[in-house]
């Protein structure tokens, strides 16, 4: 059995011709101003100059029949390529190019006579214009009389008619390459769609129901005790009409205690000609100037992403001894929990309730220790008011995500901005509540082109306890000469400052002695060509009692020809952290491909620790690591394997480790989404977000990979895959590998954008066509192979293609079984008798088959004489 490689799936009729062409060079030809045959344009429009009969006989090319006939290649191959150079018919694989700008590969159609057909798939692949959005200018355009020559979409036809856009557009240039399978086009800009579509261009509407799900399971063993953890993080809800409805809970149980905690309901709709949101239920107060409660209520705030770009989100630096798992909590609920490995880690997107509550992080490690850090408010958004600009107004009542607080206040509150100029803005902000007042005002400002600085004041009156206070915050952050930048926030407060959450609970003296008199941090990173990048992190939180806690963070990394070597430290100073924590840990990575080995030192608190970790990215579906450590003070050693497994629709990671003799641990986690739609349930590997859609290639063809904003995705067993996360009002890529469709298969546009509105669903469909491509072993009626060169023709006499070596005959899907015949150089035929396999051999490029080629009667053959 004889298989094409993959790369050459999309070259076979191409490639035919490009054959043809070679043999016709050899076989001389005399042109008088003909083009080179391997790359020509196509004719220009009918009733164009250059397309009049006199031009086009000018321009034919005369090839030397005796020559062709001396080597062995049937003169009537000439006349299907006497014009140009031409693309056999039906669909072909192509590389599209459009104004010198390459598209990648497209299905192109081709008519009996080799010319484009620019139907409606061809056309969307391009990013040009449907003629229908060209009407008012072709009508003004030369050469064309009126639209009675335009194709119409025939939605029964494969692909849909050929359209008139050469009518539309009569300056659009279209050349040909069959030899190199490229299509080249030349168009009037107006005839572009652009990249970036209107606002009112995004798609809207559609229903779904979904659940989110991310399940953990953490064992330790350790001398003197053990210890178990679960949790379990649902979210689940719907779209509807671009409304989203979500509701997010979090268990979690030691072993000794298990608590629930409901983080929120809500549902929510943005308002596009408002650029706003309005949202409804139990909720988080956002874009406010106040640190944002909890509530049951409503708001109404302008939309982010019609308004400025999304933040990239929060991110948690520290460094684990072991394999540890690691809880973020912010206003009093866990939020976030994971495992990570021993040394430096890094948590990025972590779901923020709100920007104004610090994170309290608690790492917890394999032996059962544990400290805590705290991430100040002010860190989370240093820089800026962490407000959008417009108006956001919020009322409810308050809710406690905690302890049952013991007083549950109403509460409204109303926020605004507004630009002052280029380079800066002011907010301002009121908010009053059951025995409650706060007013608050803030600017940020773009200062020296890279500086940014802002600064907020809140004063408060909780007139139930008679307190009276202010809290300032103020960050800055610059961007020095591209290679070095510095960021600092400070925040104050007095001892009779109060938030609205604050007057929930009994602010006794001791409460007011465990609260923040002051939070500042700082932080510089700098980069250098030959040093490499440094950078440094100091916060420093002060309560009202006295006691001061300090944390230091800072790195250094470098990459070298065959490795890169890093060093990251973490020091606490002050305050009962559970431990100092102080580390040091040096790290020299080397990259072997889907395979890397590093070695590290890492130092704690007066322990040396020496291991070396080995990864592998096997595929998109597995990888995993291997650990090895030492401790040469203390005579010990630990070992421990992580896999993370993406079986197609849910992800699961699984970790074992042993510390020492007396310590084990052990996790698992299983995450990912389920979709139910109108075409039915669709697993996802990925969380879905709030805009997100459903990719289909067919009713049969699973395992497909298509890559999505949110990574790539695998189509079931129904041929359907979630796109989990589409950003809303943004263009968003989508691409099929082509490698992983059946062999049998055939794609119009493996790329496809999506232009979603928030809380719509997309329904994506990629246009794939099943194909069958034999290769005929052919013979004549006395057993011999047909003569190589000789013309294969169709019932009307229209040229196919020409027979190879040995009398093989490769035929396309469009010609399979359609009463071929084959013509000699003394132009005898016979019809070519085969029987196409009833099953279709998937694992190969075509399917070969034994042909015999018959003479025809003589009354036949007479008349194609």
């Amino acid at each position: 059995m004889h298989h094409f490689p993959r790369a050459a799936r999309s070259a076979s009729a191409p490639a035919l011709s490009a054959i043809a062409l070679a043999v016709l060079a050899l076989g001389g030809i005399h042109a008088a101003g003909a083009a080179e045959p391997a790359s020509s344009p196509s004719l220009p429009p009918a009733g164009s100059p250059a397309a009049s009969p006199a031009a086009s006989q000018t321009d034919n090319t005369q090839f030397d029949l005796e020559m062709m006939k001396s080597r062995g290649i049937d003169p009537k191959v000439a006349e299907y390529f006497m014009q140009q150079a031409r693309f056999t018919p039906g669909m072909t694989a192509v590389t599209l190019s459009v104004n010198g700008q390459r598209k990648g590969a497209a299905m192109a159609r081709f008519d009996e006579k080799g010319q484009l057909c620019f139907d409606r798939r061809f056309l969307t692949r391009a990013g040009l214009r449907m003629p229908d959005d060209a009407e008012g200018a072709s009508a003004r355009g030369a050469g064309r009389a009126d639209g009675a020559d335009r194709g119409v979409l025939d939605p029964a036809a494969p692909g849909g008619q050929c359209l008139g856009f050469r009518d539309a557009y009569p300056q659009t240039v279209v050349t040909l390459k069959p030899n190199a399978a490229v299509v080249e086009l030349l168009v009037p800009t107006d005839a572009l769609v652009p990249d970036a579509q209107a606002q009112a261009d995004y798609t809207s509407g559609g229903t779904a129901a979904l659940l989110n799900y991310d399940l953990l399971a953490v064992g330790n063993a350790f001398a003197g005790g053990s210890s178990k953890y679960y949790s379990a993080a649902t979210e689940f809800g719907f779209n509807m009409g671009d409304w989203i409805v979500r509701n997010r809970n979090m268990y979690s149980n030691d072993g000794t205690t298990s608590t629930f905690s409901h983080l929120y309901a809500y549902a929510q709709r943005t308002f596009v000609s408002q650029q706003a949101v309005f949202q409804g239920g139990e909720i988080n107060v956002a874009n406010s100037i106040f640190p944002g409660p909890a509530i049951y209520g409503a708001q109404w705030m302008p939309e982010m992403a019609l308004r400025r770009p999304a933040s990239p989100g929060t991110a948690v630096e520290g460094i684990a001894q072991t394999q540890a798992r690691v809880e973020v909590r912010q206003a009093g609920a866990v939020i976030y929990t994971t495992v990570v490995p021993p040394g430096p880690f890094t948590l990025t997107n972590i779901p923020l309730l709100n920007g104004s509550n610090d994170l309290e992080v608690t790492v917890i490690e394999a032996t059962g220790v544990s400290r805590r850090f705290v991430v100040p408010a002010a860190q989370l958004g240093a820089g800026t008011l962490g407000v959008t600009p417009g108006y956001a107004f919020a009322v409810g009542k308050l809710r406690q995500l905690g302890n049952e607080p013991e007083a549950k206040p109403w509460m409204a509150t109303a926020t605004g901005t507004w630009q002052l100029g280029r380079n800066a803005g002011l907010t301002g902000g009121l908010m009053v509540g059951t025995q409650y007042q706060s007013a608050a005002a803030g600017v940020d400002a773009r200062m020296f082109g890279t500086t940014n600085a802002s600064l907020r004041g809140i004063l408060s009156n909780a007139t139930r306890e008679s307190y009276r206070g202010a809290q300032f915050m103020g960050s800055i952050s610059s961007q020095l000469g591209g290679s070095f930048s510095v960021n600092v926030t400070a925040t104050q407060q007095t001892p009779g400052y109060r938030s609205i959450t604050d007057t929930t609970q009994d602010t006794t003296q001791d409460w007011i002695d465990s609260h923040f008199r002051g939070q500042y941090t700082g932080g510089v990173a700098w980069s250098h060509e030959v040093l490499g990048a440094f950078s440094l992190n100091y916060s420093r939180s002060t309560l009202f009692a006295g006691d001061t806690t300090q944390r230091v963070t800072g790195s250094w990394g470098k990459s070298f020809k065959y490795a890169t070597v890093s060093l990251s430290l973490e020091k606490a100073l002050g305050g009962n952290t559970g431990t100092n924590g102080n580390s040091i840990y040096l790290s020299v990575s080397v990259p072997l491909g889907k395979r890397s080995v590093r070695g590290y030192v890492n130092r704690v608190d007066g322990s040396t620790r020496l291991g070396a970790t080995y990864n592998e990215v096997v595929n998109d579906v597995f990888n995993y690591s291997l650990n090895a450590e030492t401790r040469p003070g203390e005579g010990s050693a630990s070992a421990s394997a992580n896999a993370s497994v993406t079986p197609y629709y849910t992800r699961a990671n699984v970790g074992v480790a042993q510390y020492g003799s007396d310590s084990t641990s052990y996790n698992a986690e299983l995450s990912g989404g389920v979709l139910a739609h109108k075409q039915g349930v669709t697993f996802s590997p990925y969380a879905i977000s709030d805009t997100f859609g459903v990719a289909s290639l067919g009713s049969d063809l699973s395992g497909v990979k298509i890559s999505t904003p949110q990574g790539p995705v695998w189509t079931d067993a129904w041929g359907r895959a979630v796109i989990s996360t589409a950003p809303p009002y943004a263009q968003s890529r989508l691409e099929v590998a082509t490698t992983s469709l059946p062999r049998n298969v055939d794609i119009g546009n493996a790329f496809m954008q999506i232009n979603p509105g928030r809380g719509s669903v997309s329904y994506v469909n990629f246009d794939v066509v099943k194909v069958r491509r034999l290769l005929l072993h052919t013979t004549d009626a006395a057993g011999n192979p047909l003569p190589r060169n000789a013309t294969v023709t169709d019932a009307s006499g229209n040229f196919v293609t020409t027979v190879l070596n040995d009398g093989t005959i490769f035929l396309s899907n469009s010609v399979v079984g359609a009463g071929l015949q084959a013509v000699d150089q003394s132009g005898s035929a016979c019809a070519l008798e085969f029987t196409v396999p009833v099953t279709q051999d998937l694992e190969a490029y075509f399917d070969e088959v034994e042909a015999r080629c018959m003479p025809l009667a003589k009354s036949t053959e007479g008349e194609r004489k």
